[in-house]
């Protein structure tokens, strides 16, 4: 139960039994010489606070807590209380039940605790709950937290989380949450009586039977009230009108329910009102025989020439005169208003009541008013006779058709007779127009015309129908089917455009100068190309054929086709033709000398361009194209033979030839080319001139190569085994074959046009000194040394040497000796 701290520091604190300290509050000490107390832990407390250390020298010093408290601290003098709405049931047994806050437990529901310290909860008791299941110490720490059922609920337990709802077919109408007898047991929910019911558990108060139903029991069987289907439905033919949920006493009963009136029916059981025929239909029966009401089928739908207005009614309305109603009672959405009864169609009139349809006016007549007043369709003299211009072919005409524009029709009306078909409208004669629905027809007028008579209205239906007379006639009467035509030698411009210009024959107005004109001509014509006219407007007759116009003379032209009259009034409107060119009579424009030709002459005398005799063919080397004042030379390098022989040979460039190979030319204008001479060649084959228009394109050949001909276009090759120096230097040195040199010793070509020979080479010799090429034609000409022998260079035959033999030493140094010495010399 004691301790000393000290661990061999102060001696002071170990020199007397006083040094030992009994153990404090919540500790205790069971071993001797301890140099501390030791904690009672949680759930535990211990009361002394170092008095006494025999209250200190054993662990069950330590005290577990009482029921209701709890300690979570280690060194504790005391428990704590868990609090109200809490409990602890262990009564100082089990320390483990009290070390923690969390050992007191909130109590469970449909319980409380007021008091702090509780072993246990205390029930709510029946007809309350408490809904918290142990989670929340304060909804349970106060009778009030337990609450009284509400209304349509009771529990017979006494510690109830929740509160049973009153069966379907019951109601419990306290709300007061204050008197838990009024809900502590079953018995408190009461059967709901006649007329009502309730259809879901807990109902505070039971529903009244809606409209058009009822329920007889008078609470004797929750089940005859237990949903909406137990209070029955009226039967068909009947109905209850209630619907406001108050008055019970309206649905206890079937006499509650009454049989519809007239244009009423009810199809279905259940009905809260009759329903109403609707308009166009109707129901005679004033409720007396609820048989005649149950089905919709027992309206009827008004009759034709009948309606009905209203949703309910007992009898139909007949249309007045001047309208129809067709339907025979098959729709009532056609009898449903007075507007069913239409108002007859244009064309139409009803002389009757009630009428079904309406009655059509005949052909010739007519009904303009359509659908709009009845006043204007209830006899037969509302249809009347066609007016003038019209006709009607149709029974039930809205409105006369109107004769087509090109036709008319008199009579103003009076008989129906010639108003009945389209035929009854004649169509204008020729000379007349009209519009629609005329009674006359109306004059073209001067200056215009129609052919047309009488057979085609489209040829008439508009003044537009009368043409205005064309360009070159004219109309003086106002009723024609055709126009006058100006005569030749007079034209009358205006095509058509205003009649005020066609209306007499003086509006035709004689040609002009360099004009003519043929019968019924818009304007006169200009003389052509090549002629003209001197005449101005003095005499028609002098202008009324294309022959009354003049030719210009062989020789001349004029070259205007047709286009400005100034230029065909006068014989000096002719011009003579220029260089290269020549004309007959009477031409437009002159014509070219032929390519090949030329003619010198510019507009000097016309006795030099009258005739193509008097084109002139170009002479030899030079050519033309058409219309050419001379001829054109074919240039250097180029030549043409033909010397003013054939035109067609002088006609262009290609007829001037280049030469051919081994030829040139270096005049602009010849006939022929010049040869190239003996020892040059010229190769180009009469492609290029430039390659033929100097003499020194003929080139001197080249090495190897030489020429004996003239006009050559290649050199000839010197053979193998020959050569030729020279490289287009001298011509003496290629004119020749002569020229071509055979290798000399030591030497061989095997090549043609060589220019020199090749050595054998070291180890070889050739013998022959130029005197046959066939010695030299071939590098095998060139013979190896024979035994004994050497050579270093070229020389012309074999070098001796001795024959004796000699040994390997004595060969070598004797060569050896020999090479030096031709190093030397």
């Amino acid at each position: 139960g004691m301790y000393l701290a000290d661990d061999r520091v102060d001696i002071l604190n170990h020199d007397s039994v006083d040094d030992c300290s009994v153990c404090g509050l919540g500790k205790y000490q069971d071993q001797l010489a301890a140099g501390s107390c030791s904690a009672c832990g949680g759930g535990k407390y211990l009361v002394d606070d170092g008095t006494d250390h025999l209250s200190h020298d054993n662990v069950d010093d330590c005290v577990v807590c009482d029921s209701g408290k709890y300690q979570d601290q280690s060194s504790a003098a005391s428990c704590s209380d868990c609090g109200i709405g809490k409990h602890i049931a262990d009564n100082a047994v089990d320390y483990s039940l009290h070390d923690e806050l969390s050992d007191c437990l909130v109590c469970e529901s449909g319980k409380f605790q007021d008091q702090a310290v509780a072993a246990s909860c205390v029930d709510c008791g029946a007809g309350r709950f408490l809904a918290d299941e142990g989670v929340d110490a304060s909804e349970h720490d106060s009778v009030h937290k337990c609450l009284v059922c509400s209304a349509g609920t009771y529990t017979e337990d006494t510690h109830a989380a929740s509160c049973t709802h009153c069966m379907e077919g019951k109601f419990l109408t306290d709300d007061s949450a204050e008197d838990r007898e009024l809900h502590d047991e079953e018995a408190d929910c009461s059967i709901c009586t006649a007329g009502k019911y309730a259809a879901i558990s807990g109902s505070v108060n039971c529903l009244v039977c809606g409209k058009g139903t009822y329920l007889v029991d008078t609470g004797t069987d929750a089940e005859l009230h237990n949903e909406e289907a137990d209070c029955t439905m009226c039967a068909a033919g009947l109905f209850l009108t209630d619907d406001s949920g108050l008055d019970s006493t309206l649905h206890d009963s079937v006499d509650d329910c009454t049989i519809c009136a007239s244009g009423k029916f009810s199809g279905e059981g259940g009905a809260g009102t009759c329903t109403d025929c609707g308009a166009g239909r109707y129901l005679s029966d004033a409720g007396t025989d609820a048989a005649l009401h149950d089905f919709e089928t027992d309206c009827t739908v008004c009759s034709s020439g009948s309606y009905q207005d209203e949703p309910s009614a007992a009898t139909c309305l007949q249309c007045v005169k001047g309208k129809s109603l067709e339907d025979e009672g098959t729709s009532a959405t056609s009898h449903d208003d007075e507007s069913d009864c239409a108002i007859c169609e244009s064309g139409k009139y009803s002389g009757v009541e009630a009428a079904a349809t309406c009655t059509d006016c005949g052909v010739g007549y007519f009904l303009t008013d359509h659908e709009t007043d009845a006043t204007a369709h209830d006899s037969s003299e509302d249809c009347s006779v066609c007016s003038s211009g019209k006709y009607q072919g149709q029974n039930a005409a809205a409105s006369c058709t109107s004769c087509i524009a090109g036709t008319y029709l008199t009579d103003p009306g009076t008989d129906h007779l010639l108003h009945d078909n389209v035929d009854d409208c004649t169509t204008c004669a020729s000379g007349k127009y009209s519009g629609l629905g005329v009674a006359l027809c109306t004059d073209c007028g001067v200056g215009k015309y129609l052919t047309d008579d009488g057979v085609n209205a489209n040829l008439h239906n508009s003044e537009s129908d009368c043409i205005i007379c064309g360009a070159g006639s004219y109309q003086d009467q106002s009723v024609a089917a055709t126009c006058t035509s100006c005569v030749a030698g007079k034209h009358l411009t205006n095509d058509g455009t205003s009649a005020a210009s066609h209306d007499d024959e003086s509006d035709c107005a004689i040609c002009g100068v360099g004009k003519f004109s043929l019968e019924r001509s818009r304007t006169c014509t200009v003389c052509g190309g090549g002629k003209y006219l001197v005449d101005s407007g003095t005499d028609a007759s002098l202008h009324d054929e294309e022959g009354d116009c003049t030719s210009c003379v062989a020789g001349r032209y004029l070259n205007d086709e047709g286009t400005d009259p100034a230029l065909h009034d006068s014989i000096s409107d002719c011009s003579i033709c220029g260089f290269g060119k020549y004309s007959g009579e009477g031409f437009p424009v002159c014509t070219d000398c032929m390519a090949g030709k030329y003619l010198t002459d510019h507009i000097g005398s016309v006795e030099l361009h009258d005739e193509e005799g008097d084109c002139t063919t170009c002479g030899f080397g030079k050519y033309s194209g058409a219309g050419d004042a001379t001829c054109t030379d074919c240039g250097a390098g180029r030549y043409l033979a033909d010397d003013g022989g054939d035109a067609g040979a002088h006609n262009e460039l290609a007829d001037c030839l280049v030469c051919a190979s081994g030829k040139y030319q270096v005049s602009a204008v010849a006939d022929t080319c010049v040869d190239c001479g003996i020892g040059k060649h010229l190769t180009d084959e009469g492609a290029e001139a430039e390659e033929h228009d100097n003499e020194a394109d003929c080139l001197v050949c080249e090495e190897g190569k030489y020429q004996t001909e003239m006009s050559a276009a290649l050199c000839s090759d010197c053979g193998a085994g020959m050569y030729l120096a020279d490289d287009r230097v001298d011509i003496l040195n290629h004119d020749s074959v002569d020229d071509c040199s055979v290798c000399g010793l030591g030497k061989y070509q095997d090549q043609l046009a060589a220019g020199s020979c090749l050595a054998c080479g070291g180890g070889k010799y050739l013998v022959d000194d130029g005197t046959d090429y066939l010695a030299h034609d071939n590098v095998d000409d060139c013979v190896v040394c024979g035994s004994g022998k050497y050579q270093v260079g070229a020389p012309s035959d074999e070098l001796s040497m001795p024959s004796t033999a000699i040994s390997n030493a004595e060969n070598t140094t004797f060569l050896t000796t020999l090479l030096v010495g031709f190093g030397r010399g």
